[in-house]
């Protein structure tokens, strides 16, 4: 059975000039059923899975401190087939504006002139649905549909000269337009089963089997239901400067910032006329499980755990060097540490078996090879132990010897995006030299001419040609402390780019790569190219998935139009290349 597919593509991009407060302008990419992958053999269209659309018209209003937009989204992955489609969104927002502020003021200003006030309201659609039932009745009957407001108000001053403190009061209320209503069924016809049996005696015995202990299912209710919640707090940091400065060598000093955060906060638990529970094993009526009527809406609103009475905690470190550079014989500065952030909190409110300490969080970025290459990790420490079942309990992980807190996992990730000019820029600096306005104007007038002769004067003019080629290597560690186990997630690295070995003949590499954790070829694809003078010839072969594509066409003018092409797609069911 046949399936047809489809692909929308929409961009516009507005003049800044053309209206000085009315902005129009964004993408639209929607496809069904593979249609890139299933039509186009590019590296690029086949590995790409996820897909979205953002379009929007805005308008602001001159003097005045509120604006509105009007928007569409769009999210999809082929994978799973799911499609996400946020329209239309409405917002109203409201500048921070601050209402008891003077205006004829005298003298010094006073304290309550500080007081800020925000306010945001957005109405939202959201469709969730697949490829197939897209724009289909179903997708109407599932949609989510509400209002959210958002108001708060804070006030920032300094105090004792360097800390900066900031009170503030926050509101929020969602209006729900359906709620979830789960229900437990048990169906004797469906989930016991007879099994038919002879005893040694010739009877036979009709044993029941019951396959299936009950089914729970959600059914959605169309009616109004806002849902409130309050929050209040204080935050106060500041920051701490450390410097060790050297007399000698080419390092000149170490400055280390810290910057220290304290907050407490409080939020009412408003959740419990919105909670509900329901039988999910009929061999165990009197057990409940709970969940929220609201957890399936178009905004967030999840199963709160009562009250959150939270003193939340910050640490910021941040490591920079100063080095005396030979070659430009001055001073500069080296990031070693973008940031490295230890977090967390404590809540009073915390009751029964509830734990008071969250687990400390630490992550922390860095960038090596001139911001080519980007280190990322994040670590979880534990005050608490764990039980066999890994889940957390009242036992504090430093009554072992030799422990402060329990360590629970770590990741690590290097991101690496490198061209060939870059790496040869970062490891033979003085060897690679920027041409100048005239020497660019003259390579752009010989279409690169003398490529072939370049690699006959040596190595240096042989590795221009590989010049445009880029390299990405993506490298993730997972180690769990509850298992004792270290895991390599990803470990990729992927090349393209073109090789001009002629004025008139370029190779293209669309893609090529290596995946080290399945240990084979990431997508080959080939191809090459011909300047034809007022034609251009085009080919390209992708090896793993036996599919090639040839184009002769007009060059862009006004016969740009004009294109020979010749393909075998995956759909092709004649030989081989």
């Amino acid at each position: 059975q046949s399936q047809k597919s489809f692909s929308i593509r929409v961009s516009h991009n507005q003049d800044a000039k053309a209206h000085p407060y009315r902005r129009l302008g964004g993408s639209i990419n929607i496809q069904t059923n593979d249609y890139q992958s299933l039509n186009r053999n590019d590296a690029n269209s086949v590995l790409t899975s996820s897909y979205s659309s953002n379009f929007s018209w805005s308008r602001t209003f001159p003097g005045k401190p509120y604006s509105l937009s009007l928007s569409l989204g769009h999210s999809q992955n082929t994978n799973t087939k799911q499609i996400t489609i946020d329209a239309p969104n409405l917002d109203f927002r409201v500048n921070r504006i601050y209402p008891f502020k003077s205006q004829k003021r005298v003298g010094k200003e006073k304290w309550f002139e500080k007081i800020g006030f925000q306010y945001s309201g957005n109405a939202r659609s959201k469709f969730i649905t697949t490829d197939s039932t897209i724009f289909t009745s179903q997708m109407w009957q599932d949609a989510l549909y509400g209002v959210q407001h958002r108001a708060n108000a804070d006030l920032n001053f300094n105090a004792l000269k360097y800390l900066n403190i900031t009170p503030s009061v926050n509101y929020e209320e969602i209006w729900f337009f359906k709620t979830r209503e789960r229900e437990f069924l048990f169906d004797p016809e469906n989930d016991i089963e007879f099994d038919t049996l002879t005893d040694e005696f010739g009877q036979v015995i009709i044993i029941p089997d019951t396959v299936r202990y009950g089914t729970v299912i959600d059914n959605f209710v169309n009616g109004f239901v806002p849902f409130r919640r309050f929050s209040s707090g204080i935050s106060m940091n500041t920051q701490i400067f450390g410097t060790m400065q050297f007399k000698k060598g080419w390092l000149r000093g170490i400055r280390h910032v810290i910057k220290p955060g304290v907050s407490f906060s409080y939020t009412p638990d408003l959740f419990e006329q919105f909670r509900d529970s329901v039988q999910t094993d009929i061999r165990r009526p009197n057990v409940l499980q709970g969940y929220s009527i609201l957890d399936r809406g178009v905004y967030s609103a999840s199963f709160s755990q009562g009250d959150q009475m939270a003193l939340g905690y910050s640490l910021n470190h941040i490591f920079e060097a100063k080095y005396f550079s030979k070659k430009d014989s001055i001073e500069k500065k080296l990031k070693l540490f973008d940031n490295i952030i230890m977090s967390g909190n404590y809540n009073f409110a915390a009751q029964g078996d509830s734990l008071h300490f969250s687990p400390m969080n630490i992550n922390g970025t860095t960038r090596f090879f001139k911001g080519a290459s980007t280190f990322g990790f994040s670590a979880i420490y534990d005050f608490y132990e764990i039980d066999a079942n890994g889940r957390r309990i009242q036992e504090f992980a430093w009554k072992k010897p030799g422990q402060l807190l329990r360590f629970d996992n770590f990741q690590a990730r290097i991101n690496s995006r490198m061209t060939i000019q870059k790496i040869r820029e970062v490891f033979a600096p003085k060897t690679v030299t920027q041409p100048s306005d005239e020497e660019d104007l003259e390579s752009s007038r010989g279409s690169r001419a003398g490529a072939q002769s370049r690699a006959q004067e040596g190595p240096e003019k042989f590795f221009d040609l590989f010049n445009d080629f880029s390299i990405d290597h993506n490298l993730s560690i997972v180690r769990d402390g509850r298992r004792d186990t270290t895991m390599i997630t990803t470990h990729t690295i992927n090349m393209r780019g073109s090789l001009h070995i002629s004025p008139k003949w370029t190779i293209n590499v669309g893609n090529i790569g290596y995946d080290f954790r399945s240990e084979q070829l990431t997508y080959p694809d080939f191809g090459f190219s011909r300047d034809l003078h007022c034609w251009f010839l085009n080919f390209s072969w992708q090896p793993q998935r036996g599919t090639y594509t040839m184009q002769i066409g007009v060059k862009p003018g006004t016969l740009d139009f004009i294109k020979i092409p010749h393909n075998r797609n995956q759909q092709d069911t004649f030989g081989g290349f």
